[in-house]
């Protein structure tokens, strides 16, 4: 406690630039709207399966809303996708009479 009190007092004073320098950098490590860019890029490095693999043993009730999260995900992603083949083949229907008609 000492040592950090000696380094916090010992050093110039914490004004102008470098206190604008500071925020800039932090901003850069975590915004204060909920995503971080630091934070984003660690978690985004791990799948939702590892995830809850990390987490099953030592936080089983979290794991299990993980593995929910992920549930609703793929079928939100699977929905998504059916809908877009949808699309494609009404838009392939379309390409098709558009050709044949002068």
């Amino acid at each position: 406690m000492d040592a950090t009190a000696e380094i916090f007092t010992s050093t110039p004073a914490f004004v102008g630039k470098k206190v604008d320098n500071l925020a800039n950098a932090m901003s850069k490590i975590y915004r204060s709207d909920g995503g971080g860019t630091l934070t984003a890029k660690v978690l985004s490095a791990f799948r939702l399966q590892d995830f809850i693999k990390m987490t099953a043993k030592k936080f089983p009730a979290f794991s299990e809303k993980v593995r929910a999260l992920q549930d609703i995900i793929m079928k939100r992603q699977g929905a998504r996708d059916k809908k877009l083949e949808e699309v494609k083949k009404v838009y392939r229907k379309l390409e098709k009479n558009a050709e044949s008609v002068p």
